[in-house]
């Protein structure tokens, strides 16, 4: 009970849990990075995503570019490398980090992608982002203007 009576005296909301996670922390491992969440994102021809603040920039100058072409459209970056992750839904810091560690691709297609598609995005200086595609309207690509992509996406900074 005396552990409950100091959480109460500290401040602390119920459930904020142990200030400390462990007796003997080590000073030389690396921190986890948390995870920033951003909620449907909207990209267009006019816009771009930053993995830095702010995300959502109204230029074409972030890292991450809506571009609709004749062969279709795609993700695409000048600075940052850019994976789909196949398979079932569920990507993470550590399946974005194993995807990034060779690639070497500034643009990827949206052709095989549908809602529930999830991309991995690192910038230059080693933020790591997760976009996952809540809808994508690239019917009419070939009419400027009119298609776009809406996503959720999870930053990682400093990994």
């Amino acid at each position: 009970m005396s552990g409950d009576s100091v959480a109460s005296s500290s401040g602390r909301g119920a459930g904020a849990g142990p200030t400390e996670v462990s007796s003997s922390p080590s000073s030389t491992a690396p921190a986890t990075p948390q995870p920033e969440a951003y909620s449907q994102q909207r990209l267009d021809e006019q816009n771009s995503l930053s993995l830095k603040e702010p995300v959502e920039q109204e230029n074409r100058k972030g890292d991450i570019r809506f571009v609709c072409k004749a062969i279709g459209c795609a993700l695409e970056s000048d600075t940052s490398v850019i994976v789909q992750l196949l398979g079932k839904p569920g990507g993470s810091l550590d399946s974005c980090r194993l995807l990034l560690s060779g690639a070497k691709v500034h643009s990827f297609s949206l052709s095989a992608a549908a809602a529930g598609s999830e991309f991995c995005v690192k910038d230059s200086s080693g933020d790591i982002a997760l976009l996952t595609v809540q809808i994508k309207s690239t019917a009419l690509w070939d009419t400027p203007g009119v298609s776009f992509l809406m996503a959720d996406m999870t930053v990682w900074r400093k990994v």
